[in-house]
C-alpha cells in the first residue's frame, strides 16, 4: 500500500470514527424522547438536504474532473507544439540560428520539467520558466531571412510559436485554477451537516444507525478527498507528470 492510498484510508477511517462518536453522543447523552417528536421532520430534512448535497458534490466533481482533463490535454499540446517548432527551425538555411533556437527550446523544456511543475503544484508561476520561454521568442526575432524559402519557413515558425504560446497559457491557467475558498468551505460545512442530520436518533435500531453512519461518512470522506485530489492535478493519487516534456527532451538529445 503506497503512501497516498494509506493517507486516503486513514482520513476516511478518522471521519468514520468521528461520525460514530457523534452518533453515540446523541444516543447516550441526549434525551431521545425529545427527538422522537420531531423524528419525522428530521428525516425529511436529512433526505432533502442530502439530495441537495449530492447535487452540489456532483457539480464540483464534474468541474474538477474537467479541469484535470483539460490540464492533461494542454500539457500534451504544449509538448507537441515545442516539437513542431523545433522541426520547423531545421528547415532554415542558417544552421547556427537553428542550433541556438534548439538550445533555448531545450533549456525551457528542462526548466519546465525540473521546476515548472513543482511551482504550479503550489499555485504559483515560476519566473525562470517564463524568462526561458521569452528567450525562445527573442531568438526567433534574431533569425536572418535568406531568400523566399526562408521567409515561408519563418512565417510558419511564427505561426507555430503562437500555437505554442496559446497552449502554454492554457496549461498554466488550468494548472493554477482551484476551487474558490467559499465553495470549498460550503462543501465541508454541508458534508458535516449531512452526517450530523443522520446522526440524530431517527433510527430506532442502533445497529442500523451505525451501519448508515459508517457507510455515509466513509463515502463522504472519500468524495472530499477525491475533490481535493483532482483540484490540484499535480499532487495526490491522480497526479499529472511532465512525461510529455520528458519524451520531447529525449527526442532532442537523440537528434
Amino acid at each position: 500500500m503506497n503512501k497516498v492510498t494509506l493517507k486516503y484510508f486513514l482520513k476516511t477511517f478518522l471521519l468514520v470514527i468521528f461520525s460514530l462518536l457523534v452518533l453515540f453522543l446523541f444516543r447516550f447523552f441526549v434525551d431521545e424522547q425529545k427527538f422522537l417528536i420531531d423524528a419525522g421532520g428530521v428525516s425529511v430534512f436529512a433526505s432533502i438536504f442530502g439530495a441537495l448535497w449530492g447535487i452540489l458534490v456532483a457539480f464540483i466533481i464534474f468541474t474538477v474532473w474537467s479541469q484535470f482533463n483539460n490540464t492533461s490535454t494542454y500539457i500534451e499540446s504544449e509538448a507537441n507544439a515545442l516539437k513542431q517548432l523545433y522541426r520547423l527551425t531545421l528547415c532554415l538555411k542558417n544552421e547556427r540560428a537553428a542550433k541556438e533556437i534548439e538550445e533555448t527550446i531545450k533549456n525551457y523544456t528542462k526548466l519546465v520539467i525540473e521546476i515548472g511543475f513543482k511551482s504550479v503544484a503550489t499555485g504559483q508561476r515560476n519566473p525562470q520558466t517564463s524568462d526561458a520561454f521569452h528567450q525562445i521568442f527573442l531568438r526567433l526575432r534574431q533569425i536572418d531571412i535568406d531568400g523566399e524559402r526562408d521567409q515561408l519557413v519563418y512565417d510558419r515558425i511564427l505561426g507555430q510559436f503562437k500555437e505554442l504560446s496559446d497552449a502554454r497559457t492554457k496549461r498554466l491557467t488550468e494548472s493554477l485554477t482551484r476551487l474558490p475558498a467559499p465553495l470549498r468551505v460550503f462543501l465541508y460545512f454541508s458534508s458535516f451537516a449531512v452526517i450530523l442530520a443522520f446522526a440524530f436518533p431517527i433510527f430506532q435500531n442502533l445497529s442500523v444507525a451505525i451501519f448508515v453512519i459508517t457507510v455515509l461518512s466513509a463515502s463522504i470522506g472519500l468524495l472530499l478527498q477525491v475533490v481535493a485530489d483532482l483540484d490540484n492535478p499535480f499532487v495526490g493519487y491522480w497526479n499529472l507528470t511532465p512525461k510529455p516534456f520528458e519524451r520531447f527532451l529525449e527526442f532532442l538529445e537523440k537528434e
